[in-house]
Parts: structure tokens; sequence; C-alpha cells
């Protein structure tokens, strides 16, 4: 173990970098110098909504070739992604524009469909008897054949349409080797013909996204389908698949599980994972590179089924496995669990989280760390930051933000979080995870079971089982049937899969199971290992019912959700995370082992688990702290020293009050909202830093509280204030004007009496879009209105996107469309307005265009000055601010950073922030001239001997550009389509500021 670990950029975070525009050569290589201060390690080259550059042109591999020159010059990594937008298959269109490599569904409808000129490969009819909705009878017959009680179903084989989001094209048949090999062809070929030489140095590998066999858009309503697939099922199972179709669709009435339903299952998955997952994890392996991404709808028994089957056996085919994990909001373990188990048995030291997407744009560093930790703690440590964009121009802002970018008004301040994560997963490289419990991941009995609609309660049980299993601290593994019939094993009283031994194996309750699974199980038992089930005993192996699991079983041992402690602790337990006896529940943890000891790392979430793990509360709701935590940890005999990485240094502490009886070490660990800690436990001694960390630093000292005086204190801004112009009148050509109503509304109004399709996410891309003609266009003009109840000082300037489409006057007078610079993103341009042209009283802003003409389409305006804002008012600068929220004190759009000024009396040890909305804090004392980042608690500030403090509120775009017509301001989700919803007639702006007076922790009074 290294005396002091350092934060190696292989280990730093790696964003999507949205490529979303016209690309410029200089705009990129600057972009990549910005993502190098932020502490970033690389960045993902991915091609987004809004890319004008042609996909795979030459142009593009030139920029390409620019940026690994840059990235190489910054020691930086530049990874590959494989798809215009996602899923990744279709090549941007240029693989399905032949029909032959598109997606086929099946479907099925209860009366006789319409020809809807689809081309159709199968069509076939069925006479069911249905009993209180489940099937009694089905057989195969002509339309016209229906007996008493009986109705009809019919089911089709289509070709996928034409659709936008694939560029006009369709999504892959990814369940075909020939389609797969076309996408190759077409993608990963033309980077190694260009970039060969780089392939394993400064392009490490590429990423693939949400390949899948449902054919996404369209989830949960069809069946994956190839054209092989009944021929290949026949000669696997040796029946036919198509008489027996009605299987698939409804449940039968004399039993909840079906053969058909299972056995259609395995195949798909068989021949998707095969397909897609082992092509091209293979031309990866074969071209030095690492094959990583992530899969569709990884998330629930439920969306494994009907998009990938299962995601755990397509695993084994990357060299880095991966996750997706969108919004604050979601806490799946079991995604998580999934991905890290197969990369444990197999060996696989990377494992990868595309992390942040759909938070929006306030979500606070705070929040970085805190889905960063759990996810680390449950194995995952490369983290694909999801997203920096590389413009903002036109519908690019809205895709997923926030940008994890230069954009961002905290960007110069990003690097001490990736400072934090580099050094924690350093510190971790190498070794072994021990986890001593295996459980059978229940996905293949789930296929016997699913039907459309039908709501099975495995997956709730699912993510209960692992709620608990985690609460309790007895981590574990999923095992995945298949794998474990490849690798599975027993030596020396332990299954081995692989790579990764057990001590005990739980089963859930299930219906089905292998017999390959259920031999090695009583293999294990016979040989003495702890084998337990929950439920009953499954009745089907290999999809048919049989007796033997019955008996079989009798060797297990039957165990309930409330016995799990007390009956796995015993095999299972190597941690113990506790407060005054009782396991401190939302503590997650990761151990693992090498050479020289053990490490562990353990973090607070703050939050106790839920079943609904999609709707976990936000993390500024999350406040479980535990101070008198203990950790109790099995060591190796001669692990006697144990030490605590400092990831702001690197170096290692001593811990102090430790404790050894027999095997355990135990000492205390106060478990701050959100902490964190890293230890090792090893044989020898270690030059370490003889003083304590964890140390809270209001605990012992004494200290009395108060308040800080109401009233304003001075305040500094870094940027100008804004006023948001987003409320046009409009008025077609000479007719007269119409309302004020939003911008984006009138884009979507105006667009839909051209007939042309609105902005979004799945629009055609720029890149491709036919430009033969010049299209149907409107003459437009817009007028907006603001009102001076006192005149700004200083200039003032308009910030708005491709100034040059636009004729603007203000109250009158001609505003050449002449860029001076820009505000917050390249694309959005800034235009000096001459002194004297505004006045108090009523200002009108007007803009003429052609629209859509080539612009990007209506986005909203902002005014720039010193000056304060009420409603649409300007006011007196800012200078000073109470504490509380400044949206309703003349900083309504404010976005940028600001700084509070405070005169500290005397006696003043620390001071503590209690109430604030922001991204995160800073402060300097007194003339200290660099600011000190507080992204995550505590949020308190020494000061002792200070007589001035400056706190920065590090903030957010938020309340410049939205959502803001959503009721909720804080949606669940934050996408393209939560921009252009309307459920207000009022922006819903969110609070930003120190919301109430700091509390001063004075020294105590002398007695």
């Amino acid at each position: 173990m290294e005396k002091l670990i350092e934060a190696k950029t292989v280990n730093r975070g790696m964003p999507f970098w949205a490529w979303n525009g016209s690309l410029d050569e200089k705009v990129l290589r600057e972009e990549i110098r910005t993502m190098k201060k932020m502490g970033l390690g690389g960045f993902f080259m991915h091609a987004r909504v809004g890319l004008a550059t042609a996909y795979l042109s030459d142009e593009w591999f030139k920029l390409v070739a620019s940026c690994l020159d840059e990235a190489a010059e910054q020691g930086m990594q530049a990874w590959l992604y494989d798809e215009d937008r996602w899923p990744s298959g279709a090549a941007g269109g240029m693989v399905t524009v032949e029909k032959k490599y598109r997606i086929r569904f099946l479907s099925a409808v209860e009366n006789s469909p319409q020809d809807d000129g689809d081309e159709k490969l199968l069509h076939v009819h069925f006479a069911i008897q249905l009993h209180e909705g489940k099937m009694a009878a089905y057989r195969r017959c002509d339309p016209g054949e229906l007996r008493n009680g009986e109705k009809s179903i019919y089911f089709q084989v289509n070709i996928a349409p034409d659709d936008p989001w694939f560029n006009g094209q369709a999504y892959l048949d990814t369940l075909n080797p020939e389609a797969v090999e076309r996408f190759i062809e077409v993608t990963h070929e033309k980077y190694r013909k260009n970039f060969a030489a780089d392939f394993g140095g400064v392009i490490p590998g590429i990423f693939t996204d949400e390949p899948n066999f449902d054919g996404y858009p369209q989830i949960g309503h069809s069946f994956p389908w190839t054209d092989k697939l009944p021929e290949l099922f026949e000669k696997k199972y040796g029946y036919d698949l198509i008489s027996s179709l009605p299987e698939l669709y409804y449940p039968l009435s004399q039993s909840t599980f079906s053969r058909v339903r299972h056995d259609y299952r395995e195949l798909v998955t068989e021949l998707f994972c095969e397909a897609f997952g082992k092509k091209c994890g293979q031309w990866c392996q074969e071209n030095g590179l690492c094959f990583t991404g992530h899969l569709h709808c990884e998330d629930t028994l439920e969306m494994q089924t009907f998009a990938v089957g299962s995601a755990m056996r397509f695993y084994q085919y990357m060299q880095m496995p991966g996750i997706d994990l969108l919004t604050e909001h979601w806490m799946i373990f079991n995604t998580v669990k999934q991905c890290t188990s197969v990369a444990a048995q197999l060996g696989l030291e990377r494992r990868l989280t595309e992390t942040y997407g759909c938070t929006g744009w306030d979500f606070p560093l705070m929040g970085h760390k805190a889905l960063g930790d759990w996810q680390l703690a449950l194995g995952i440590n490369f983290r694909c930051q999801h997203l920096a964009w590389y413009s903002m121009l036109g519908q690019a802002k809205r895709d997923y933000p926030a940008t994890i970018s230069g954009q961002s008004p905290w960007a110069e301040n990003y690097s001490q979080l990736e400072e934090y994560f580099s050094r924690m997963i350093t510190a971790l490289d190498g070794g072994r995870e021990i986890r001593d419990l295996l459980v059978i991941h229940p996905v293949e009995s789930f296929w016997g079971r699913y039907t459309p609609g039908n709501t099975l309660p495995e997956n709730t049980l699912l993510v209960q089982l692992t709620n608990e299993l985690l609460a309790l601290h007895l981590d574990f593994d999923f095992g995945d049937e298949s794998i474990m019939a490849q690798y599975g094993s027993c030596a020396d009283g332990k299954l081995q899969i692989n790579a990764a031994s057990y001590r005990a194996v739980l089963i859930p309750e299930v219906d089905h199971l292998r017999s390959a699974t259920l031999t090695l199980l009583e293999k294990f038992a016979d040989m003495g290992g702890r084998v337990f089930y929950m439920g009953h005993y499954p009745e089907y192996l290999d999809g048919v019912r049989s007796v033997t699991p019955e008996k079989v079983y009798r060797k297990f041992r039957h165990i309930f959700l409330s016995g799990l402690d007390q009956q796995l602790s015993p095999f299972c337990r190597r941690v113990s995370i506790s407060e005054e006896g009782s396991e401190v529940s939302p503590a997650l943890y990761l151990l693992k082992s090498d050479a020289d000891g053990q490490k562990l790392f353990v973090c607070n979430t703050s939050v106790n688990f839920q079943n609904d793990q999609l709707n976990y509360p936000m993390i500024r709701e999350r406040n479980l702290e535990f101070p008198r935590a203990v950790i109790r940890w099995r060591l190796p005999e001669n692990c006697r020293y144990i030490y605590q990485l400092d990831p702001a240094t690197g170096r290692f502490h001593t811990v102090h009050g430790v404790r050894f009886s027999d095997k355990t070490a135990e000492f205390p660990l106060p478990l701050v909202r959100f902490g964190s800690a890293l230890f090792f436990a090893g044989v020898d001694v270690m030059d370490a830093v003889d003083e304590p960390l964890n140390v809270d630093p209001e605990a012992g000292s004494g200290c009395r509280t108060a308040k800080f005086e109401t009233g304003t204190v001075n305040i500094t801004m870094d940027e100008d204030n804004a006023l948001l112009l987003d409320m046009p009148q409009l008025k077609i050509g000479e007719k007269d004007w119409l309302p004020e109503k939003n911008c984006l509304r009138w884009d979507m109004e105006l667009r839909t009496m051209l007939d042309l399709p609105c902005r979004g996410g799945s629009m055609v891309q720029p890149w491709c879009r036919k430009k033969d003609s010049p299209g149907k266009s409107l003459p437009i003009t817009l007028k907006y209105r603001f009102f001076c109840d006192e005149l700004p000082v200083g200039i003032c300037r308009l910030a708005l996107e491709e100034p040059q489409n636009y004729t603007i006057t203000l109250n009158g007078a001609a505003l050449p469309p002449v860029s001076d610079g820009f505000w917050c993103d390249r694309a959005i341009e800034t235009i000096k307005i001459p002194a004297g042209i505004l006045q108090k009283g009523e200002n009108i802003l007007q803009l003429s265009t052609q629209f859509p003409g080539e612009g990007a389409g209506l986005e909203n305006i902002f005014l720039l000055g010193d000056f304060g804002v009420c409603g649409n008012h300007l006011t007196a600068p800012v200078r000073q601010l109470p504490f509380g929220n400044w949206v309703g004190k003349g900083l309504p759009f404010y976005t940028g950073n600001l700084i509070y000024e405070l005169s500290l009396p005397p006696d003043v040890e620390a001071v503590k922030i209690t109430d604030w909305r922001g991204a995160a804090l800073a402060y300097a004392v007194d003339d200290q001239e660099k600011f000190t980042l507080l992204a995550w608690p505590p949020f308190t500030i020494p000061v002792s001997g200070g007589k001035r403090l400056r706190i920065k509120v590090l903030n957010s775009r938020r309340n410049a550009f939205g959502p803001f017509f959503l009721e909720n301001p804080w949606p669940s989700w934050t996408g393209p389509d939560q921009f252009v919803t309307f459920e207000t007639d009022s922006r819903q702006l969110v609070p930003c500021g120190i919301l109430s007076p700091p509390e001063l922790l004075l020294r105590a009074e002398k007695s």
C-alpha cells in the first residue's frame, strides 16, 4: 500500500461530451482544456441532439483526430461512442436504411388488424377461451372457425417503420448477427481505419448505449422477433413456437408458469447476448479496446424481461460493464449489484456508471458526492457524468441538464470532487472484493410468469430482499444461472463462480430453476455448504414441471426475511456498522482484500431504504446522521494496524480508539450527513499522520451558539444581473398582434401551422435533414415589454442566440446584430445597447425574422446589466441582501455566483450554515484570496480569530433556463419534455442564497 495516494487520471470522472452543434476544432480543443481544469480525466465523444456536423463523415473523423491530439497533450483519455444519440445499433440510420437489418416485433391484437401498409412477416390467427381474464384453452385456426365461448386473437410480425428518433430510419434487429456485423462495419471499422494506432492508448475503449431487443422507444407492448426465430426455437426446444404464441400474451388459468414463455425469453436473451454483446465485445478485445456502456431497461425484472432478457448475461462480454443511474431519486441497488456481481466473478476490475442524468440544473455538488459514494460502496468505480454540452444552441440546452462543463457557474470548483473520487478509487484499486453470500438471481423464473400488464410481486420482493441484506450489512453478489452453469464449481467448502467464492447461498422464492443450478447447490450442500431458501420450492426445472426440486430442497434451510440477520450472520458477516446496538441501515460498505491487508470503504446515504426504488427523496431532504456509530470489522489474525485515508491530501491517518477482541476490530465512526471514510488494515506499521479524522468540529468544543444578527449584509456578484424575456407578443406578417405567450409555445405553434415536426429529443438530426428545398416559413415579429423604474448603471447588453437572423429594434432604435461576446455559452451572444436607448417607464424590444428559416428556433432572450429585477421591471442595483431567498430581492433570474460579506463578532470559533440553496458553498476568512470549497456537509467554517468572512454561494442556471411551468418546481425527472410542459401560467423559480442567518459557535465563557 502506497503511503501517499495520488489522484490518478484513470480514476477521475469522464463525462459524456455532447457533440450537439456545428463542431469547430478550436472550440473542441478549448473545451477539452476546460474539462482538464475541472479535474476530469477524459471524455466520451457522444453525438447528441442538435449535431450539425455530419456523423461519421470525413469532417467528423478530422475533428475526432484533433480531440485525440489535444487529449494526449493534456494527459487525458478520449473514449469513443458507437452511435448518433441512442440506443446503439442503427448508426444514425445508416445501417437500418436497409430494411433487412431493421428490428422486427411481434404484436397481438384481439380484432382483425387493419392493413396499415407495413410489411408483415407473419400473420396468424388463434381461437382462445378465457376464464376470469386467464386463458383456459387456445388453438390455431382460420378466422371464421370460432366456436361458442371462443374469441379471436391475431399475431403478426412487422418490420419497424420509419422513425425520427433514428433520423427517419429505424432501430436494429439486435437478435440478427448479420445486422450487428453491419453495424460494426459501419461504425467500429471506420474508427479502426482512422485511429487504430490510438486504440488502447489515448482511446481506451468504446461506449455502447442502451442496446436492446424491444424496439425502443416502443416499450412493453410488443415481443422481440427475428426472421430465424421459429427455426432456431424448434431446433433448440423441439416444439413449434408459432403454434404456442398465445401463451406469450395471456396468463394461463391452470398454471402461473409457462414453459413457452420461459423458453422464448431464454432464446431471445441468448440471441441478443450472442449477436450484439459477444460480437461487439470480441471486436473490441481483438482491437485492443475496452467495450463498455450499459443496457436499456436494466433496473427491474420486468423491464429486463421485455428489453434485454438478462442484463447479467450480457455483461460477461464487456471488458467494463456498466449501468445508468438517472435522477437523484433512483437508488437502484439491484441494478448496480447485477453489474458488480458479474464483474467480481469474471475478474473485471472496472465498472462504469453513467450518472447524474435528468437531475436538473440545481442538483447540488453534495448530490454528486452522495450518488457517487453509494455506487462506489456497491462496487462501481468509474463515473461517466451525464452530461457536458458542446453547445447550448436551441434544443441542445434542454438535453437533460445540468451541463457538467464550463456553462455551469461552479465548473471551476469541480476539481475538488474529482480529487476526492480519484483518491478513493485509487486507494481501492486492486485486490478482491469480499462477499460471502450468493443470491440466486430470479429473472429466469420471472420469464415463465410474466405476461404484458401482469403485475407480479417478484419486482418488489427482490428490492425488499436487497434492501434488507444491505441494511443489515450482509453484503452479497447475485448469481446468474447461465453464468453459474459456465463457471460454477465447489471446492474447499465454498461455492466458486470463476474468481469469486461464497460461504452461503440464498435462493429467493422462485417457480423455476435450471437443473445445472440445482445440481451445483446440492453438491455445495453435500460438502457442508449453507444453502438457504425463501418461500416454497420451485415446481419447474428447465422449463418443465418436476418433483426433483422438492427432494433436493430438503437439504437446504428455509429462511424468512425477518431471520436473515440471525441465520446468515454466522457465515456472512464481515462488517457491522451500528449505533446503540442496531445496524445503521442507511450505511453501505465495500470490503476488499489484497496481499497487504484489507480495505474498507463506508458511506452514509442519510436515508432509509425503501421498496419504491425510483422515488427516493431529494438529496437535500436526506438528513440522517449517526454521531455515535461504531464499526466492528472481522479481520485476519495478523491485521492489527488500522489507518484512514484523508482524500483531501492522499495521506493516511492513524485511527484512534481501536479495540481488538478475538478477530474483530472495533472503533467509533461518527457518520455525518453523506459522510464517508476509507480504512486500511494491515500487518505493518505505516508512516501515517497521528491525528484522527472524522472529528466533529462542534464536538467537545464547549461552544455557545448564537444566530448571526439579522439585517442586511454587503454582497458582490461575479456576473451581471439578468432579466428574462420569454413572453413575447407575436404577429405574422402584417396581421394583428397575438397575446403574450412563452416563446417555446410560440415555436411549437408556428411549427404546427407549417406542418413541421416540433423540436425535441427525438427530432431528425440537423446533419441528415434534407436541404434541397427552402421549405415553408412565416414572416414573424416578436414584441417584448419591460419597464425601467430606475435606469441601469453602466452598460447593458442583450443576450440571445443567432442574432444575425433577426432585425432588432429597441424603443424604435435599430440594434445592429453585432456580437461583442457571449453569456453562459458561446451560442448565447451578447449585443451592446448604446447609451440613451433605454428609457424610464415602458421599453419595447422587437425582433423580426423568417420562421423557421435557417435558425434553431425561438429561444428566450436576456437583458444583462447592473440593475435589480422585480417582475419585468428594472429597479435599483442590488448591493446588499438580507438572509433569505434572493429570488424575491431583486435577483429572480440571477444565475451567477454571489458573495456575502460578514463582519464577525469577537470570540467566534466557527460559523455554521444551516439553511441555504445553491450548488455549493465556499469561504474566505479575512484577506484570504482563494476561497475554500464546502461542497458537502458539514457546512461549518472555522474562523477562530477572524474578523471578516466572505461566503460564496455557487449557483446554478436553473432560474435562467428552467423548466419553469411545472406545478412542482423540482420534477422527478428533468428532460426535454419538462421544458415544454405547461401546467401553470406563472414561472416556478427555485430559492437561492443563504436562507436563514448563519449560526455562530462562540467560545465558552470563562467561569
